[in-house]
């Protein structure tokens, strides 16, 4: 059971600090900050910095660079010796700032880098994703083998600042914070698993329905980028399901394939980029998502993708890849499949197999939503471990004094 801090008398101020774009923007940092901030307000008299304090500018960059990316496959944001020592310095200057002036009892941000350098007096809580070190092991353009290894010796160097300096380090998943662990265990003790939130608004999402696949089984491939997010491999089952059925659909949402799949690929058909947050393309969204079946996602790099949640939400069954934190959203042949192999055989058995079975999947990706996938539930958990850690603190120091 999880304590609610809201219950104590006095309510701890928690800065939430958000130095990679508008907290109030649900692109920003996969709308971490966006969608925890109303649900730790319950438990927190909260603050909220950004350094770029509007959604709409943020908003525009991050497609300017997300068209940048897909001119430039092999673009880094960090390509010269110490560029990540200097992003880390700034946004820790900025952050001991912050602190200065809000004077905060604690605070949540996101990412080793705001405080790699953090001079502030707040104990500083960090919710991640992964360890810079941890995503050379998911990630196969960053991968040790091919990293400079001034590029290895500054990712080392700001995961363990921010370690070092952080009171708590909660990651998205359990398996990524156990790994994580092994990379860097005299900090073990500071590494704890909240887990992740859908982002659908969860009324929507509960009346979200779906026809019986007997008119055609519809698939969706949602990506940010085509091929490290599997395209290719997921047009390549589409081939092989058509031998096998007499009618199957492949919903593409997002990045689509740089050339056109052959006309024997199948039925395709692309909506291209929906952005959520707005009303208009989140209701065409939905529309979509209410044809669904199954999803697909053979990804060749990820972390927790918030579209399996989402999924789980709408109770529409995941087939995945194996990797990063994705088994921790997926129940193997309960929820949902996650497999080890990118083989279009065993991708398409599992998919007839899970097709035969499709009530009780779906029903039991969402109850696992319920269970564990909603952001109150997430923001429960890391309000208690805030408050468990400043109760521990407050003790620490009246025993030194």
């Amino acid at each position: 059971m999880f304590q609610n801090p809201s219950t104590e008398t006095v309510r701890k101020r928690l800065l939430i600090a958000c130095p990679w774009g508008a907290a109030e923007s649900p692109r920003t940092l996969s709308g971490f900050p966006y969608y925890l901030i109303p649900r730790l307000r319950e438990s927190f008299d909260v603050h909220v910095s950004d350094r770029i304090s509007s959604p709409v500018v943020y908003d525009l960059r991050s497609r300017a660079l997300l068209k940048l990316q897909k001119s430039f496959s092999s673009l880094r944001p960090y390509n010269f010796p110490g560029s990540r020592e200097v992003i880390a310095r700034t946004f820790s200057n900025w952050l001991s700032d912050e602190v200065e002036r809000v004077r905060p009892d604690a605070v949540l941000t996101f990412g080793c880098a705001p405080v790699a350098y953090y001079a502030g007096r707040a104990p500083v809580f960090l919710y991640i994703d992964a360890l810079y070190l941890y995503k050379t092991r998911v990630y196969r353009w960053i991968n040790q083998e091919t990293l400079p290894k001034y590029e290895l010796r500054s990712m080392r160097n700001v995961d363990v600042r921010g370690l070092e300096n952080s009171a708590r380090t909660m990651f998205t998943s359990r398996t990524i914070a156990a790994e994580s662990s092994e990379i860097y265990p005299q900090y073990r003790e500071k590494m704890v698993a909240v887990g992740i939130g859908s982002n659908l608004d969860e009324e929507i999402a509960a009346n979200v329905m779906r026809p019986a696949p007997s008119d055609g089984l519809n698939l969706l491939f949602l990506s940010t980028n085509f091929e490290r997010k599997g395209g290719g491999f997921a047009l390549k089952v589409l081939s092989k399901l058509k031998t096998r059925l007499s009618s199957v659909t492949l919903h593409i949402v997002g990045d689509s394939p740089a050339q056109m799949p052959p006309r024997d690929a199948g039925e395709i058909v692309y909506h291209g980029w929906i952005d959520k947050s707005s009303h208009e393309e989140r209701s065409r969204l939905m529309s979509l998502l209410g044809k669904i079946h199954i999803s697909l996602l053979p990804t060749q790099g990820d972390l927790s993708p918030h579209s399996i949640c989402e999924m789980n939400a709408l109770g529409i069954p995941t087939i995945a890849h194996r990797i990063g934190g994705i088994p921790d959203l997926i129940e193997d042949a309960v929820t949902g499949r996650v497999l080890d192999q990118l083989d279009t055989e065993v991708w398409t058995k599992a998919i007839l197999d899970l097709l035969d079975d499709l009530p009780r999947y779906s029903g039991k990706a969402r109850e696992m939503y319920e269970r564990d996938q909603q952001w109150k539930t997430v923001a429960a958990r890391i309000a208690d471990e805030i408050s468990q850690s400043l109760i521990r603190l407050q003790c620490n120091n009246t025993d030194q004094e």
